[in-house]
């Protein structure tokens, strides 16, 4: 799972951080519970003022989306837990919102991300994705667009 975090003000934003977490654990309960300590962490670090992440999806792969849904669940959790914000976009918005296309290739959008925030190194595609998210959520709080949580 990729993790971005941005400062973002009224004319600007930039990188602050990013991280990868990759977590190795055969019972479904302990990865729940390292990624909430891993996230917890990082809030603990960075204490963020808002949360976005992507929606799910309607995928081929039930597995993938159970997997998303219950790893959504952690981090809107969390977020509640510390009274941070929360919003969630579909994958479409935040590809039309960082590309101009809704239908924009991952390779589009890392390309559009590493350009945005002069970035020199290739991004793993995860790290990628939750930049394009808060890009996107830049926008978004630019343009007013109405928030869920």
């Amino acid at each position: 799972m990729g993790l971005a975090l941005i400062d973002s003000g009224p004319s600007r934003y930039g990188s602050v951080d990013c991280a990868l977490i990759s977590i190795r654990e055969d019972k479904l309960a302990d990865r729940l519970l390292l990624l909430y300590e891993d996230l917890k962490s990082y809030f603990d670090l960075w204490k963020p003022g808002e949360v976005a992440i992507e929606d799910i999806f309607a995928k081929t792969n039930l597995k993938t989306v159970v997997t998303l849904a219950r790893v959504s669940g952690v981090i809107i959790l969390l977020c509640r837990q510390r009274m941070v914000p929360v919003t969630l976009y579909p994958p479409a918005t935040v590809k039309a919102s960082v590309t101009g296309h809704g239908n924009a290739s991952k390779e589009q959008v890392s390309f559009v991300v590493r350009n945005s925030f002069s970035l020199e190194r290739k991004l793993d595609e995860n790290v990628s994705d939750a930049y394009a998210v808060a890009l996107c959520h830049h926008f978004a709080l630019l343009n007013n667009v109405n928030r869920s949580s």
